[in-house]
């Protein structure tokens, strides 16, 4: 796989030591391609040797790429997939085929990644941007058939937008992140927009005409065109609950049939319904506790259609990491019909996660009764026999995760 330098294993760390080395550097967004290029370059610019599949957008990214991982599954095809953030463990963002990368593996490569990045000690690479490098020198090893790669944070600035790949995907577009994406859905449509190539196949989910325009201008700017992709029909069988997820199935159809993937109907209809993403609309505990990671306006209305309340009293527990609207979040979770019994206002451990008295004053104004809660007082609610909705956060919703499952849990949290 190209030149990459091999580092003596005197640079090799265990797991929780190269994970704390990647947690070292700096986790806040700092926007551009220049310095990914350079980083991957002295990686043997594993990049260039991927067939890859690259999806942007403001929700649904991670669901449309679990759709294309059932279906590359159906079609016998080796696959990789690279997502942000993990709920428990940073080897959830590096999956070759359905697997989270080894601990020896990453170790490995995360030490060779380390190396390339001390020859830039004068334009240092972000966490994110060695993540994104450790992943595609991963896939590059593994030579894989087809690489799934989620945008990070808006796309025509985001680290994977080196990319050259095979067909472009864009999901929904709504107002995040606008400290670096702009503060109007046009703006951020653009940097999403921003991933389109030059004679490369590129889908939208059908949405607003605002955005859509902004997209088809950037597709012929940049000499390609853009097709508005349906959902799939409501007869079709989806492994992820909810209405939003027909949109997200569609775009992952023409995405893997852009890649010259052929499936028959019925190969088709069976991979979509065996798709499984974690932390959204997930039901744990009997079906008592669910867990979404919805954490912004546009996804707390799709929440809102999507998750059917018991027929019982049941609590809804909600986070907020910064930056984030959860008054806004909150009333959008009223206006779409939701009706707790018992609203409880936590913090997850994550750094960037907000402080459940600040939270609080602002859902209030959408739920006035709501309360705060300790992790640990969150904990003993779980084990009532209330149902609970947990959301608001995917920093919440992967601590809560831990508790309920076997997942792997790392011994560092993540900064972003």
């Amino acid at each position: 796989m190209g030149a990459r330098k091999t580092v003596s294993r005197a640079d090799l760390l265990p797991y929780p030591d190269a994970l704390r080395r990647l947690l070292s550097v700096t986790s806040s967004p700092r926007m551009g391609l220049e310095r990914m290029e350079r980083l991957l370059a002295l990686c043997g610019a594993p990049h260039r040797q991927l067939r890859a599949l690259h999806v942007a957008g403001t929700n649904g990214k991670g669901s449309t790429l679990a759709f294309c991982s059932a279906l590359l599954d159906e079609a016998g095809l080796r696959w990789g997939r690279t997502t942000s953030p993990h709920l428990t463990c940073a080897r959830e963002r590096i999956v070759v085929d359905g697997a989270l990368v080894d601990e020896p593996t990453f170790c490995r490569v995360e030490a060779d990644v380390a190396s390339a990045a001390l020859q830039m000690l004068d334009d240092p690479p972000t966490f994110f941007e060695r993540m994104t490098a450790l992943a595609f020198c991963v896939f590059a090893e593994a030579h894989l058939d087809v690489v799934l790669v989620e945008v990070g944070l808006g796309g025509r600035l985001d680290a994977s937008n080196v990319l050259r790949p095979v067909a472009c995907g864009i999901g929904r577009i709504a107002k995040d992140h606008t400290r670096w994406l702009g503060d109007t859905v046009e703006a951020i449509a653009g940097e999403k927009a921003g991933i389109l190539k030059a004679d490369t196949p590129a889908f939208v989910v059908d949405q607003s005409d605002v955005v859509l325009d902004v997209i088809r201008t950037r597709a012929a700017d940049v000499g390609t065109a853009v097709e508005v992709v349906s959902p799939v029909d409501v007869d079709v069988k989806l492994g992820l609950p909810g209405a939003h997820q027909r949109s997200n199935a569609a775009l992952a159809l023409a995405l893997v049939s852009a890649a010259g993937i052929s499936l028959d109907d019925a190969r088709q209809r069976r991979a979509l319904a065996h798709a499984a993403w974690p932390g959204r609309l997930e039901s744990l505990g009997d079906g008592r506790i669910t867990l979404d990671g919805a954490h912004n306006e546009d996804a707390a209305a799709a929440l809102a259609s999507s998750f059917v309340p018991p027929s019982t009293p049941w609590t809804l527990i909600m986070g907020a990491t910064d930056g984030h609207d959860a008054g806004a979040f909150a009333q959008r979770l009223v206006d779409g019909g939701l009706a707790p019994g018992h609203v409880v206002v936590t913090q997850a451990s994550a750094p960037r996660s907000t402080s459940a008295d600040v939270i609080v004053k602002d859902v209030r104004r959408a739920f006035p009764d709501a309360t705060t809660a300790g992790l640990d007082d969150v904990r003993t609610l779980l084990t009532s026999s209330t149902p609970v909705l947990v959301t608001g956060s995917l920093y919440l919703v992967g601590e809560v995760r831990s508790w309920l499952t076997d997942m792997p849990v790392d011994p560092v949290l993540p900064l972003f």
